[in-house]
């Protein structure tokens, strides 16, 4: 069986506060935990919790935050909020800490009606229950559906949308405090931006893969510097895909889910490449449900304990799966 071809529901659901999937949320592996942080929910809420996930296997359990819908799997609790609810932000850790970055206050539409406010605001937290703001509005430009990276000793944001100007950002900065951002040569991502990407860090180099650019796109880009970006190969990519996520994982680097105007079935594929030039789709349509939803930043995905996670995926959908390097993978009990 291929690496990556079978994937198998993990507990029942993934909720928010409110009991209601979730989506564009951010999620980091921190202190041998998943935290699913933020996002949007099903009933338009944007959501303030952070989610902790332990050590899962098939014997761990699940709680759902809201008490009310506890069932017999538990181990998702919530140690804490955010300062304000946020989705369409990123997160890494770095330098002991979890960060929070950037964002908007409500988010399931790729355009932003002039109620949903993107942010400037960095947030950090050693723990996931204590956030605080770093500096004030620190990033030079608000932003949503950007990436971040952490590379070389410090934070990076690539590209994003910028509210104000309705446009692309085609601006990389990066940072080692969270306080000041360097913006890396000068509009080092072209004339057009690029929002709803993906970004790994990967054989000594920071990768772009995919996003909406004047539309969605299927190029590949690189840069060991954030300044100077090179393309791999030509349209890499099978088909153009945006609001899909990336990982790195048993020495490749992976694209799951999305939206494409290629594929009608494109929020259950996954593809695999070991240099970004060529990828190869895993299977067909493997994933067990369509891990998109067209206009939404959707799901994220980790690794974590041997393992590629994917959570949540758009609002109406919030599953959580996950795949292993065997045929073997786990069996939870139902509610």
């Amino acid at each position: 069986m291929t690496l990556g071809s079978r994937w198998k529901e993990y507990g029942n659901h993934v909720y928010d506060f409110y009991g209601n999937g979730l989506s564009s949320q951010s999620s980091v592996v921190y202190a041998n935990k998943i935290f699913i942080i933020g996002g949007y929910s099903e009933v338009q809420v944007w959501n303030e919790q952070i989610l902790e996930w332990e050590d899962a296997g098939a014997e761990n359990r699940i709680m759902l935050i809201d008490s009310s819908k506890v069932g017999p799997l538990s181990d998702l609790t919530s140690p804490g909020s955010l300062p304000v609810g946020t989705s369409g932000h990123t997160s890494v850790v770095f330098n002991n800490k979890m960060w929070v970055i950037g964002g908007v206050n409500n988010l399931h539409q790729l355009n932003l009606p002039t109620t949903r406010v993107p942010t400037r605001k960095v947030y950090s937290s050693t723990d996931g229950s204590t956030w605080t703001e770093v500096g004030t509005n620190a990033l030079p430009v608000a932003t949503w559906g950007h990436s971040s990276v952490v590379f070389n000793s410090k934070m990076w944001v690539i590209g994003g949308y910028n509210k104000t100007t309705s446009s692309t950002i085609r601006k990389v900065y990066s940072s080692s405090d969270g306080i000041t951002w360097t913006e890396a040569g000068t509009d080092a991502l072209g004339l057009v931006g690029i929002r709803n990407h993906s970004s790994v860090v990967y054989d000594g180099k920071m990768w772009v893969i995919g996003g909406y650019t004047t539309g969605a796109t299927r190029n590949v880009y690189y840069s060991t510097n954030g300044s100077s970006w090179t393309e791999a190969g030509t349209n890499a990519l099978p088909m153009d895909i945006i609001g899909h996520t990336s990982v790195v994982f048993n020495n490749k680097m992976w694209v799951i889910g999305g939206s494409s105007s290629t594929y009608a079935d494109s929020g259950r594929k996954v593809h695999s490449s070991p240099d970004g030039i060529t990828w190869t789709e895993v299977g067909n349509n493997v994933l067990p449900t369509g891990i998109s939803d067209p206009g939404a930043v959707g799901h994220t995905s980790v690794v974590f304990n041997g393992y590629m996670w994917v959570m949540g995926a758009g609002a109406a959908n919030a599953s959580v799966f996950q795949t292993t390097y065997s045929d073997t993978f786990f069996l939870v009990l139902p509610f």
